[in-house]
């Protein structure tokens, strides 16, 4: 069972050649099978690669943050046809100075048609979106 170059192969089958068979079975024995488990080890990088991945439990904790971020201020909206969201400096703080809103429907995310209120400062006051009766989680991102 000797492992061969590539180039040692192609050189046994060579136009008008004929391989022997020690050569035939030292070709097949160069590759792996699928019905054999490739080493860890064999896998050039692998270990370095694992490294460079977070482990679990701070990817969980930094899920966590975001979650609880971007779903602080879930809005559930029921046959409203127009809802109207004040614009507090709490959200401000949160989210900037202006938000974007997406509903979830039907198992996807969708943008929302927003008017803004303004006051007599030019700054938002408030948007107002139409969901025409959707039943609806708007999200502020």
């Amino acid at each position: 069972m000797a492992k061969q170059t590539l180039n040692t192969i192609k050189n046994w089958f060579k136009t008008g050649l004929k391989p022997t068979q020690q050569q035939f079975w030292d070709t097949w024995d160069s590759f792996w099978h699928k019905d054999q488990v490739i080493p860890a080890s064999s896998i050039e990088n692998l270990d370095a690669r694992f490294d460079e991945k977070a482990d679990q439990e701070a990817f969980d904790a930094l899920l966590q943050n975001v979650n609880n971020r971007f779903f602080a201020y879930p809005i559930t909206v029921s046959g409203t046809e127009e809802y109207v969201l004040p614009w507090s400096g709490e959200l401000k703080a949160i989210f900037g100075a202006y938000g974007n809103f997406s509903v979830w429907l039907n198992g996807s995310l969708e943008q929302v048609p927003i008017t803004f209120t303004t006051g007599e400062d030019g700054k938002p006051k408030e948007y107002r979106f139409t969901l025409s009766g959707i039943d609806a989680l708007i999200l502020i991102k």
